[in-house]
């Protein structure tokens, strides 16, 4: 009887283990299946990331060369415009000149210094001169051109440039100006000389820039 018992108790405890087996079995492979779906799903997702990813950058540059092209674009618009402001001056300048007013004055359109980029006690001028409407005749001279200013608290005035005047409209000169000893300039003296006379002169005062003055004859 003993026996016997050993024996059913043999058999129940195979039958749950194949039961037991068959089941993990079943399970083992019910994972296994998922665990394929999910790595499939992951290289899914992870190429359309990869594919995002590249088509951000691609969006990102795309917007930095269209902002680089709009800068430029502005850039050279506003060039444009300062031309176009320029070519106005000029041309309201030389209308100026050529159809004048009722005046018998030489007038100086402009007189421009300029500084030297490298050297402070270097200058450069542009001195625009022309005659009114009235003066039929050409005006011939010399024009002198002299600065004033101060050196050590007192006023001394040097001779810059003397210029030949063959004046019909309008006449450009340009020269240049060296300060010497510490000069501290105050005005530049335009001195026209007809047969060995001044016949007119006109002091500006010194600026960088100076607008159009007459001189009166």
């Amino acid at each position: 009887m003993a026996l016997l018992g050993l024996i059913i108790i043999a058999i129940i405890i195979w039958v749950y283990r194949q039961q037991t087996t068959g089941e993990l079995s079943a399970l083992v492979t019910v994972l296994e299946q998922e665990n394929h779906q999910i790595k499939e799903r992951n290289i899914k997702l992870t190429a359309q990331n990869e594919a995002l990813t590249t088509d951000n950058i691609n969006r990102q540059q795309a917007l930095a060369i269209q902002k680089a092209t709009n800068n430029e674009l502005l850039q050279q618009l506003n060039e444009l415009q300062d031309n176009a402001l320029e070519i106005d001056k000029e041309l309201s300048f030389y209308q100026n000149i050529t159809q004048g007013s009722a005046t018998s004055k030489l007038q100086v359109r402009e007189l421009k210094i300029t500084a030297d980029t490298e050297q402070a006690d270097q200058f450069s001028y542009r001195l625009v001169i022309s005659q009114g409407k009235k003066i039929t005749k050409p005006l011939n001279g010399k024009l002198s051109v002299s600065l004033t200013g101060n050196i050590d608290k007192q006023s001394k005035t040097i001779k810059l440039n003397e210029h030949q005047l063959k004046l019909r409209h309008v006449q450009v000169f340009n020269g240049q100006i060296n300060l010497a000893n510490d000069m501290e300039p105050k005005s530049i003296k335009i001195t026209l000389i007809q047969n060995k006379k001044t016949t007119l002169s006109k002091t500006i005062d010194w600026t960088v820039s100076t607008s159009p003055t007459q001189l009166e004859r």
